[in-house]
């Protein structure tokens, strides 16, 4: 081969170069097909990213949500429980209603008039009846144990069942009141100044001064 023709050769694969070089340049500036994989790879990328945060973001406000609605529901709940439980009916008027099977645990009843209401099985512990009227009242089965009948008038009230272990009943009028046999549970309870179904008075006590009876 000659000088020349080496010569030309030489340039020929330079010029080739070049141009080749000069292709991908064009096609560098211009945005080309190459570089606009990676941008699109590099989009997609972001936006797996971005729904990833949305799905987290959707996720975090449906369980505050979920809790928010839980407490409301909880507040909701202990509220009504509370309108049964611990309830305060002091002075009310409930002659012949119907309260049977009722929470009344802790219950203020206190100069209520609950005249043949139906107390019948209600759960009461610790409540208070003290000048409360519950003449020919049904309270057979109830739970009555702890709960405060001073000076309450139960005369002819039915008491079947009931439960008033450790009740205190100073100044209670049972006159006339149904307490068949030994169902009805008094252990415990505190008689000062009580009439009793026969009318006779236990242990009387004359620091124990009741209201006048109510008509």
């Amino acid at each position: 081969m000659t000088r020349s023709t080496r010569s030309l050769s030489v340039l020929f694969r330079s010029f080739f170069l070049l141009a080749v070089l000069a292709a991908f340049g064009l096609l560098a500036a211009c945005g080309g097909p190459l570089t606009d994989a990676l941008p699109e790879t590099e989009i997609a990328t972001d936006e797996q990213l971005d729904d990833g945060h949305l799905d987290d973001d959707v996720a975090a406000g449906e369980e505050a949500a979920g809790e928010e609605a839980g407490d409301e529901a909880g507040d909701e709940a202990g509220s009504e429980a509370g309108d049964e439980a611990g309830d305060d009916r002091a002075g009310s008027d409930l002659s012949g209603e119907d309260l049977s099977g009722s929470d009344l645990t802790d219950a203020d009843l206190s100069d209520a008039d609950l005249s043949d209401a139906d107390l019948e099985g209600v759960t009461a512990p610790n409540a208070r009846f003290v000048n409360a009227r519950l003449v020919n009242a049904r309270l057979n089965g109830g739970d009555f144990r702890g709960a405060d009948f001073t000076c309450a008038d139960l005369s002819g009230a039915h008491l079947a069942g009931a439960d008033f272990s450790g009740a205190n009943l100073s100044g209670a009028v049972f006159a006339g009141a149904a307490t068949p046999g030994a169902s009805t549970k008094f252990d415990g309870a505190r008689f000062h100044a009580t009439t009793w179904t026969d009318g006779n008075v236990i242990a009387p006590d004359p620091a124990i001064t009741c209201p006048a009876a109510r008509d």
